[in-house]
C-alpha cells in the first residue's frame, strides 16, 4: 500500500483536444482535399500510427506513436475518468502507488494517452463498455507497443454475439501489464469480480 498524496490533472475534452488526437494517429480530417483523394488514404492506411511528435502540422518528418517504457508503478500516470470515479478505483491507485493521474473522457482518448506517453496505464472496471469502445484504441496501443486486455489479461473476443466487455479493460504500456494482471488479482478477488465467458 502506498501512502503518496495522487496529484490528478482534470479539464474538458475540447476540439482541439481531439483534433490533437487525429492528428498523432494520422487521422486529421483537414485532410481532405479531392485532388489528393487517392494518395491520402493510402498514406493513411500505411501511416495511420504516427504522429508529429513536435505538435507541428507542417512536419514532414512524422515519427511512429510509442509507448513509455515505464516498469514502475511509483513512475508511472493514471488514465482515469474524467466523470466518475469509484472507491474500488480509488483503492487500486493506493494500492499500485501510482501518484499522478489524468483525467478525461472516452476509453479511445485515455487510450490514446498511453499510446502518446503522456500515460502509462489505464484501468476500467466497469462492464459496460462494448467492443466498439475497445476495437479500435486496441489497434493503436499495440502498434504503439502497448497491451489491452480484459482485467484478468485475457484478450478480448470480438467475433461473439454479446458486444459487452463484461471483464473491464487493462490497458498499459506493455512492459508492465503482466505485472499489473497480477497485481490486480487479489483486487479483483476482494471485489468479487470474477471473469465472465462471453457468448
Amino acid at each position: 500500500m502506498s501512502s503518496r498524496a495522487v496529484r490528478r490533472t482534470t479539464g474538458r475534452t475540447t476540439d482541439d483536444d481531439l483534433a490533437q488526437v487525429l492528428r498523432k494517429v494520422g487521422l486529421d480530417q483537414n485532410n481532405d482535399d479531392d485532388d489528393e483523394e487517392n494518395s491520402t488514404t493510402s498514406n493513411r492506411r500505411q501511416n495511420v500510427f504516427q504522429c508529429f511528435i513536435d505538435n507541428d502540422e507542417n512536419d514532414e518528418n512524422p515519427k511512429r506513436l510509442q509507448v513509455s517504457d515505464k516498469s514502475e508503478f511509483s513512475q508511472m500516470i493514471l488514465a482515469v475518468s474524467r466523470d466518475y470515479r469509484s472507491s474500488k478505483m480509488s483503492q487500486i491507485a493506493e494500492y499500485f502507488g501510482i501518484p499522478y493521474e489524468v483525467q478525461r473522457g472516452s476509453v479511445g482518448l485515455k487510450i490514446g494517452l498511453i499510446a502518446n506517453q503522456i500515460c502509462d496505464i489505464y484501468i476500467h472496471l466497469s462492464p459496460r463498455t462494448k467492443h466498439w469502445d475497445s476495437a479500435a484504441p486496441e489497434i493503436i496501443i499495440k502498434e504503439a507497443g502497448g497491451e489491452l486486455t480484459d482485467l484478468f489479461g485475457e484478450q478480448i473476443i470480438y467475433n461473439t454475439e454479446d458486444v459487452h466487455n463484461y471483464n473491464g479493460l487493462l490497458a498499459t504500456n506493455g512492459v508492465s501489464h503482466e505485472t499489473a494482471v497480477d497485481a490486480l488479482r487479489p483486487l479483483l478477488n476482494e471485489f468479487g469480480r470474477f471473469r465472465v465467458i462471453n457468448k
